[in-house]
């Protein structure tokens, strides 16, 4: 009859198991070899071995279930405050990334730091639809750190930025960065490229696409500070749906007043004190994923230049 593990006899299961570990040969959440399996490797009985995997499990090492098996106990977050994905996240991408490149973590910081705050950025924002070009710079702002400047095209060859009017040229020489729709790429490239500015072309998030899409009502309004946003809209959601700008909606729209759900744009949203009980505001990013790596490549570049200079 067995007498339980010697202190040998554990060390030796304890070192396979870490061993595994380190090597990679098992990650945690894995199955262990069964009890049975585990005795006939050691030479010992199966009572011991099952004694040997619960002396692990005290120690926090795997976790016996019953009727299921041992298995290497899965990594938590250190705290319920902090959500493992986070953890994940840091760890996984961030920490392991600059190991990667050989950047001992405690300058990383600092690292981050030359790559995206070394200097204040501006961004001109080129769009002539408020609703479009509010979106956008709000979320450069607010997303990127970037302080942003509306440039409105007038249509009369100048721009409009703030209460000033000017020329384009004069605009986006007081930038580091023009961001611009698809819809004035032509006509602003050229110029930002003769003056030695990089580009970054902004077009719209699928997801908050999607999220209007999802809404289960037959009849949408979206309410927007531009009439002539309705036609983008049009072109993004089939050209049955209506809109109406803010103003309108304040003075008793019929088109609104007939609707299930009010779509507010955040630019509508932004200058509305109080929501109304059927209005919707879309959550998602409006600038795409691809539109925020750009940018943040340009950012990196961009400070990364302003620290050589130095």
């Amino acid at each position: 009859m067995s007498t339980g593990p010697s202190a040998a006899l554990l060390d030796q299961l304890r070192n396979r198991v870490l061993s595994a570990l380190h090597t990679g040969r098992r990650c945690p959440g894995d199955r262990l070899p069964s009890v049975r399996s585990v005795a006939q490797e050691l030479d010992t009985d199966a009572r011991t071995a099952m004694a040997m995997y619960r002396a692990l499990a005290e120690e926090g090492l795997v976790e016996v279930r019953p009727r299921s098996g041992v298995y290497l106990v899965s990594n938590h977050s250190p705290s319920p405050d902090v959500p493992l994905e986070t953890v994940r996240w840091v760890a996984a991408e961030v920490a392991a990334g600059a190991w990667r490149r050989r950047i001992p973590l405690p300058d990383l910081p600092e690292f981050l730091r030359d790559c995206l705050d070394a200097t204040q950025l501006v961004c001109a924002c080129v769009d002539e639809i408020g609703d479009d070009r509010i979106a956008i710079c709000r979320e450069i702002g607010s997303d990127f750190g970037m302080e942003v400047r509306e440039v409105e095209p007038t249509g009369s060859g100048s721009v409009r930025v703030g209460a000033r009017e000017m020329a384009l040229e004069t605009a986006l020489g007081e930038a580091d960065l023009v961001v611009v729709t698809s819809f004035h790429e032509r006509s602003v490239r050229p110029l930002a490229e003769e003056l030695g500015l990089p580009v970054v072309v902004s077009t719209l998030n699928p997801e908050a696409i999607r999220e209007v899409q999802a809404l289960d009502d037959d009849a949408l309004c979206f309410v927007v500070v531009d009439e002539r946003a309705g036609e983008r809209l049009r072109e993004s959601y089939g050209a049955e749906v209506s809109v109406v700008t803010l103003e309108a909606l304040t003075e008793g729209s019929s088109a609104a007043g007939e609707a299930d759900r009010l779509v507010f744009t955040p630019a509508a949203a932004d200058a509305t004190e109080r929501l109304p009980d059927r209005a919707f505001v879309p959550q998602a990013p409006i600038i795409s994923p691809e539109t925020a790596e750009a940018l943040t490549g340009w950012i990196v570049r961009l400070n990364l230049h302003a620290r050589e200079r130095r």
